[in-house]
């Protein structure tokens, strides 16, 4: 961001820059979110809900892990589908909508049932 999108953005709203520490687009959703939780007074929280999803993409990797080793292929629908908008946004929330709809694709993916679709 430059100085003066910055100063013109102040002037509207307190406003918090990306860091140059990561290309435009590219901070990664656990900084993304730490940062604001700090801007908003709630670094707690902020931590309390990136150890949350994190801890959620554990469970799912623990429960699923049969699928990666087998090499299974789930096809996870068009790029317009919510799944891939949760994927595309990677906010706490929608990577973990994310989760939720992966874990029971995944599962479907190993009862040897080429019929099963995920509930």
């Amino acid at each position: 961001m430059e100085q003066a999108d910055y100063a013109l953005l102040a002037q509207i709203a307190p406003t918090v820059a990306q860091s140059a520490e990561f290309e435009t687009g590219g901070v990664p959703w656990q900084q993304q979110t730490l940062t604001t939780g700090r801007a908003l007074g709630r670094q707690q929280r902020a931590k309390e809900l990136v150890a949350g999803v994190e801890q959620r993409f554990v469970q799912a990797i623990e429960q699923s892990l049969d699928a990666v080793r087998e090499g299974r292929v789930i096809y996870w629908g068009e790029f317009s589908t919510p799944f891939a908008g949760a994927l595309g946004y990677s906010s706490p929330l929608s990577l973990a909508f994310a989760i939720e709809h992966a874990v029971p694709r995944l599962a479907a993916a190993l009862d040897g049932d080429p019929a099963t679709t995920p509930g």
